[in-house]
């Protein structure tokens, strides 16, 4: 058997988490998920293979609690394979070196130290992949996420506020971004130094798919009231998935300014539904995004990149259908053959 442990709730809204439930589900029983506090890791990790855990895949949140990682795996590979230790791979989402959060970069300094410990890394991009052999990874496997449309775990709660009704304004261009607000999400400079600032021949509504705390959500509205935009912007928060489906329809284009992404999993549904992206090239997201293709790849923070591939989609019709054929041509693994591949590496002691 095969585990995916993470330290927090598995039905998380977030893109790892979201990885993590599919891969699971995907595999028809031969991958499960599971909750383990990092200070019970030790103790469950003595425990998993009989519990049926052969393997166990540790979510590379746990690389934000250094000291209970090191004991864990210290005392689980001094057992050695013969006394029943379980065979350790870490699942990459995100290395904490490259969180712009100073107090999660600190965990850097031990990544190399971790993964000296797995028998495996999965990396969902061929970005991740190369950063964990820089960090001495032995051996590596790309795991891209899959796009499947019909996944029922995915009921996010409304949180009690009403729905807002996802409407095409005639004449009006539909800009949709799909992020949890925060630092990393860039949302502020995206209302600020672009939005603010395209042509005027253009109009355009704006949905944001996602929330955040209240003090990013705060810093959000401020952003967008003193760019003079407030009106020009629905939030959605948190939503069903069949609704996240519906608005992203909705959409003339999707706009993704995250200053990181190890994949970009939101451009990649985006464009399985055929809508095209504009989104900085970081991280992994050349894995999704093809420039001038599928979408545009804009250097990160570069407004006039930015505004330039908005307005040239808007005013150049003959771009703007190559871009949305692009993006109904590009194709996307399942979620399916991401388990099956995880299955055959793993699921046996003598690999």
């Amino acid at each position: 058997m095969i585990e995916i442990w993470a330290p927090g709730d598995p039905l998380s809204p977030t893109g790892g988490y979201r990885y993590n439930r599919n891969i699971a589900a995907a595999s028809h029983g031969e991958i499960g998920v599971r909750r383990v506090e990092p200070r019970d890791l030790k103790a469950r990790l003595n425990a998993a293979p009989g519990d049926g855990a052969q393997t166990v895949v540790l979510d590379s949140l746990y690389l934000l609690h250094p000291a209970e990682l090191r004991k864990a795996l210290s005392h689980t590979k001094s057992r050695g394979a013969g006394a029943g230790a379980p065979r350790i791979v870490f699942l990459i989402h995100l290395f904490p070196s490259h969180d712009r959060d100073p107090k999660n970069r600190t965990a850097g300094d031990f990544e190399a130290e971790f993964l000296a410990h797995a028998d495996g890394v999965i990396a969902p991009s061929r970005f991740v992949a190369l950063s964990a052999r820089e960090r001495g990874a032995r051996s590596v496997m790309i795991v891209p996420p899959g796009i499947r449309w019909t996944d029922a775990n995915i009921p996010y709660a409304m949180r009690g506020h009403a729905m807002p009704r996802v409407a095409r304004r005639h004449g009006t261009a539909t800009l949709v971004t799909v992020a949890n607000f925060g630092p990393i999400k860039n949302l502020e400079w995206l209302a600020e130094a672009v939005l603010a600032k395209i042509d005027r021949r253009i109009r355009w509504q704006w949905f944001v798919l996602g929330e955040g705390d209240a003090s990013s959500t705060a810093r959000f509205r401020a952003a967008i009231r003193e760019a003079g935009v407030a009106h020009r912007v629905t939030e959605f928060g948190t939503v069903p998935y069949t609704t996240a489906i519906e608005v992203i329809q909705a959409a003339d284009i999707i706009l993704q300014p995250s200053l990181f992404e190890s994949y970009g999993m939101a451009a990649a549904e985006a464009i399985a539904l055929g809508v095209p992206v504009v989104t900085n090239d970081v991280g992994g997201t050349a894995d999704v995004v093809a420039d001038s293709v599928n979408g545009v790849l804009c250097e990160a923070n570069d407004s006039n990149a930015w505004i330039t591939a908005i307005e040239r989609y808007f005013l150049d019709r003959q771009f703007r259908l190559r871009l949305k054929l692009g993006a109904r041509s590009t194709s996307f693994p399942s979620w399916r053959a991401g388990a099956d591949a995880i299955v055959r590496a793993y699921s046996r002691r003598d690999v």
